[in-house]
This record gives C-alpha cells, sequence and structure tokens, in this order.
C-alpha cells in the first residue's frame, strides 16, 4: 500500500470480522519482503562485480534499508490490526510514514543500481581498450 489514514482503517476494520485474510496476505508480504532483498543485493552484485564497492554498498545499504523499513511497516499495521479497537491509532500516521521512506530507499536503490551500470560499462569499455592497446 502507499498510504494509510485513520479514517480508512476504522472504516475497515468495522466492517471486518475475519482477520485471518490479514494475516496471510502479511505472512506472504514477509516472505516478498525477505524474497525482494535477496533480488536486490543479487543484481547489486551482478552489476558492480568486484568493483566499485564504494557504490555497492550504498546500494546494499538502501536495499537492506527498504527491507528493515518495509518488516517495520508489516509490525505497525499487524499492531494496529490485532489490536483493533482498542489499538493505538497513532500508529497508522507512523506506517503512512514509514511507507513513504521505503519508497525513497527503493528509489535511492534503483540510482545507485543504475550507476554501477553505468560505470559497469565505462570501466569495461575502459579495460577492453586497454587489453588491446597492450596487444599490440
Amino acid at each position: 500500500m502507499k498510504t494509510y489514514d485513520v479514517a480508512t482503517y476504522t472504516q475497515v476494520m468495522r466492517a471486518t470480522t475475519d482477520f485471518s485474510p490479514y494475516w496471510k496476505y502479511y505472512v506472504i508480504d514477509f516472505i516478498f519482503i525477505g524474497t525482494f532483498l535477496h533480488f536486490m543485493i543479487r543484481m547489486t552484485q551482478a552489476a558492480a562485480g568486484n568493483r566499485l564497492k564504494s557504490l555497492r554498498n550504498i546500494a546494499y545499504g538502501f536495499a537492506i534499508l527498504r527491507g528493515i523499513f518495509d518488516s517495520i511497516e508489516n509490525i505497525l499495521l499487524l499492531t494496529v490490526i490485532y489490536g483493533y479497537p482498542d489499538a493505538n491509532s497513532s500508529l497508522i500516521p507512523l506506517a503512512n510514514q514509514i511507507t513513504r521512506i521505503k519508497f525513497h530507499l527503493m528509489r535511492g536503490w534503483i540510482l545507485y543500481f543504475v550507476l554501477l551500470l553505468i560505470a559497469g560499462i565505462f570501466l569495461r569499455i575502459r579495460d577492453n581498450k586497454s587489453n588491446m592497446n597492450a596487444g599490440k
């Protein structure tokens, strides 16, 4: 989800009698978080190789923080859902802010991933030119 608000939460919870779909959704979402984090790490490794360690480490940081913030978002929402009607509704705007941060971290990872790809291409071209000149 992209946004959360207290009014929507209250409206949905009043109409809900069975909470099991939420539980199932969040179990699957936690699996997705881990799987997507693994994908992001592997893509970063593939793009960076053994070079560009500082860019690679920044991309790793964005990926890991995105996974952490996504997990925190899920935990907050599960707390609010299963605490209804006594749950602290101030956790909903907090979850909304964490979601926004999570998306910014995703954008940061994409930026550094693209930088890694571009830098890798330039380094490969440079190395190929160096190898061709060394062979002459």
